[in-house]
């Protein structure tokens, strides 16, 4: 039982590491003009060490698969998107937009992903973000197309 929690926590130690390398941040955010017709609803990115205890342990165990899941906690619904495991640092999400659209909430994100040529730790990795949005609306995730970083990114 010990060597699973050390592993979990190395790995843990390695996305927190990777999401810092690979600019992860939180912020207030608002969607982008990207043709859907829907007000943008505003949202925050949550950063690991302000992720609810309670939160902490779904999280664990859900971000080894690729999967996104919707959990209230305290009038906030908090958006878990996570891609899976990856075999190398590189990989991301970008959270396309967050709109209000016919009553409901949708969400659009893209994996990003490295370059072929690109040099990149040889690590594994498992990108997940979450977000918190003040609503108790329904919410529609929806995953887009792949989006492959330039080597200026």
């Amino acid at each position: 039982m010990g060597v699973m929690i050390m592993k979990n926590r190395m790995l843990l130690f390695i996305l927190l590491m990777s999401l810092g390398v690979f600019g992860t941040g939180c912020a207030e955010a608002e969607g982008k003009d990207d043709g859907v017709i829907g007000n943008d609803i505003t949202y925050s990115i949550v950063e690991d060490e302000d992720i609810p205890e309670e939160m902490a342990s779904i999280i664990e165990k859900e971000m080894t698969e690729g999967n996104a899941q919707v959990i209230l906690f305290e009038n906030s619904q908090y958006v878990f998107i996570g891609l899976g495991e990856r075999n190398t640092g590189g990989y991301g999400i970008h959270i396309d937009h967050v709109k209000d659209v016919e009553g409901s909430i949708s969400i659009l994100y893209n994996e990003t992903k490295p370059n072929k040529e690109s040099m990149t730790l040889q690590v594994i990795t498992y990108p997940y973000v979450v977000l918190r949005i003040h609503s108790v609306q329904p919410i529609e995730i929806t995953e887009g197309e792949p989006i492959i970083q330039n080597d200026s990114e």
